[in-house]
C-alpha cells in the first residue's frame, strides 16, 4: 500500500469516528435510527387507517328532516318518505357509511338512486348514490367521489313503507355530491 492511501484510509477512519462520536456514538447512532424509523412508521400505518377507514356522518338527524325523496333510476321509479321511520331508516343507512379511500373511477352497471333531502330550516341536501355487486358510493357527473362500505340503498328501498311511483324517463333529477344545495 501507497503511504497516500494509507494516509487517504485513516484520514477516513477519523472522519467516521469524528460523526459517530457527532451522533452519540454507535450504539445511540443505531437506537435513533430504530427510533426514528418507528416513529416514521408508525406514522405511515396511522396516516393509511386515516385515508382507509374514515367514518361519515350526516350533519343532521332524521327529526331535522321535513321532506325526503329518493328516485330508482333502474326501475324509473321514486318514493316521498312521509313518516318518521321511513326517513330514519334512510338517514341512518347514509349516516352508517365507511369510506375506503377517495378514489375516482367511472361506476358501470349496478343501481343507482338519487336522494334528496329537505330540512326544517329550508337547507336541501341532494346526493346520486351507486351500487354494484362489488362496491358502493356517491358520484356526480359520472365520476364517484367516495367508496363507501355497508351502503345498500337496494334494501333500504325495499324496506321502505312509503309508496312507490312511476317516474316518466326524463322526469330524474340530476344528482349533485352530498353537501347543501344553497
Amino acid at each position: 500500500m501507497r503511504p497516500a492511501e494509507e494516509h487517504d484510509i485513516i484520514k477516513i477512519k477519523k472522519t467516521a469516528k469524528k460523526r459517530r462520536k457527532q451522533w452519540g456514538g454507535g450504539k445511540k447512532m443505531k437506537k435513533r435510527l430504530l427510533i426514528s424509523g418507528a416513529v416514521l412508521l408508525a406514522a405511515c400505518v396511522a396516516l393509511l387507517l386515516w385515508r382507509g377507514g374514515r367514518g361519515y356522518r350526516l350533519p343532521f338527524s332524521a327529526q331535522e328532516v321535513s321532506k325526503a325523496e329518493i328516485y330508482y333510476f333502474n326501475a324509473l321509479q321514486k318514493k316521498n318518505l312521509t313518516s318518521l321511520e321511513d326517513v330514519a331508516l334512510l338517514t341512518g343507512a347514509l349516516g352508517g357509511l365507511v369510506s375506503e379511500g377517495g378514489y375516482q373511477r367511472i361506476p358501470t352497471g349496478g343501481q343507482s338512486f338519487d336522494v334528496f333531502i329537505t330540512l326544517d330550516s329550508g337547507e336541501t341536501w341532494q346526493c346520486a348514490y351507486y351500487q354494484t355487486a362489488g362496491d358502493s358510493g356517491y358520484y356526480t357527473d359520472g365520476t364517484v367521489w367516495l367508496a363507501v362500505s355497508g351502503l345498500d340503498l337496494k334494501a333500504v328501498w325495499a324496506e321502505l313503507a312509503s309508496p312507490a311511483e312511476e317516474v316518466p324517463p326524463g322526469g330524474m333529477p340530476e344528482g349533485l355530491p352530498l353537501e347543501p344545495a344553497g
